[in-house]
């Protein structure tokens, strides 16, 4: 090898190995946006994860890529980057995590709505080109419905439905 060859050599390997450097990924990704919604408002400021689920069936891997992550802007709107700026999310079913905004970024934030996607969970699916997704949370149940009851309200329960039991019993005695 001569002189100027062997000097120009290690400029072209490594272009070479950078060619495919571009994306910093080993799972495709595909553009990701839309809107995160609570009760018909927007949900400013919330964070959101996707978390790529494993695939199924033969030759399915556990291994699924990155988790790609946005933040609202103040009309719930959301772009997802996983390896790049605002390059999407990785191909595939994702859970869908929606967290509310940090308390030191919108103070006194409040919201009707459920945030714990282990009990409400959002799944999507990203596939090739763009995807645009409107994530609706779910209002939370009333404080009231979830609370245990008390005594005297279990009993007065316990005798309104007697109450209702003996009046279907006269009713269906005087139809026949």
């Amino acid at each position: 090898m001569s002189y100027s060859v062997r000097a120009f050599l290690p400029a072209v390997l490594g272009l070479v190995f950078c060619i495919g450097c571009g994306s910093g990924s080993d799972y495709p990704v595909a553009a990701v946006s839309g809107t995160v919604t609570c009760d018909g408002k927007a949900v400013p400021s919330a964070w959101l994860y996707f978390e790529p689920l494993p695939g199924s069936g033969e030759g399915a891997s556990a291994l699924v890529g990155k988790q790609g992550f946005g933040i609202a802007n103040e009309k719930g709107q959301f772009v997802i980057t996983t390896y790049n700026s605002d390059d999407g999310a990785v191909i595939g079913n994702h859970k869908v995590h929606v967290m509310p905004p940090k308390s030191d970024v919108v103070p006194g934030f409040k919201c009707p709505c459920e945030f714990d996607s282990e009990k409400e969970p959002i799944l999507v699916e990203v596939k090739k080109g763009k995807n645009l997704f409107d994530l609706t949370l779910p209002v939370k149940k009333n404080a009231s419905q979830t609370k245990p009851l008390t005594l005297d309200e279990k009993e007065a329960l316990q005798e309104a439905q007697q109450e209702e039991l003996a009046a279907k019993a006269n009713a269906n005695a005087k139809s026949k």
